[in-house]
């Protein structure tokens, strides 16, 4: 995870480190805390409709992601 440090950086000092944490601290309470972790079950639909799979790929694909997360 990047630090507020190199966050300044690669906004080529546009913002301050203040301003950063000042945004974050805003877009938190915006979204009501409501942070969540993702999975890859999340981003399943988008890669099996990239990768055009048929219907026993995408089970077969959405088996083994469920495996993975044991």
């Amino acid at each position: 995870m990047p630090s507020i440090k190199d966050l300044v950086y690669l906004s080529a000092n546009t913002y301050t480190k203040a301003e950063i944490l000042e945004m974050e601290g805003l877009i938190i309470e915006t979204i009501s805390f409501s942070v969540q972790k993702t999975s890859v079950l999340a981003y399943l639909p988008f890669f099996v409709k990239a990768a055009r799979l048929d219907a026993r790929d995408s089970f077969l694909a959405q088996y083994v992601c469920e495996l993975s997360l044991l």
